[in-house]
């Protein structure tokens, strides 16, 4: 008989575990957040501030970032790493077709020398695995 009362409220308890976890699922999945309502505001006076020193284009240099997209001059262009010896850019014409990548291998012995992206003279300052550092004339006429 004292088997049986044990079964019985083991049973019972694990029912009562089993429904909690249910309801605690169904009431999750019904007061689940919407959108972003979880994450802290984006902009913020500090963050803000820290966004103006990070921009890519500054004092006639281009900083490009490997797989990160710079947008100048209506084209982006993002940098794809070294390529046996050559730095690999691909130019996006946003007026032309946004979607369709122009790729460029150019040298580093050339692209030091100077080189055009888009219609934009560049001279190679510093490169490396990660990230290019690209020297621009200012054109005459935008």
């Amino acid at each position: 008989m004292e088997d049986w009362s044990k079964n019985r409220f083991f049973s019972i308890f694990v029912l009562m575990v089993m429904a909690g976890i249910v309801i605690g699922l169904f009431y999750r999945a019904y007061n689940w957040p919407a959108g972003q309502s979880m994450r802290p505001p984006e902009t913020t006076s500090k963050d803000a501030s820290s966004k103006k020193k990070l921009s890519p284009i500054k004092d006639n240099r281009v900083t490009l970032l490997r797989g990160r997209p710079v947008t100048a001059w209506k084209k982006k262009m993002v940098y794809h790493g070294l390529d046996n010896g050559r730095i690999h850019i691909a130019v996006y014409i946003l007026e032309l077709d946004p979607e369709v990548p122009y790729h460029h291998k150019i040298p580093v012995k050339k692209a030091k020398k100077g080189f055009r992206l888009g219609g934009q003279k560049f001279f190679l300052e510093a490169y490396g695995k990660h990230r290019v550092l690209l020297e621009f004339e200012e054109k005459s006429n935008n």
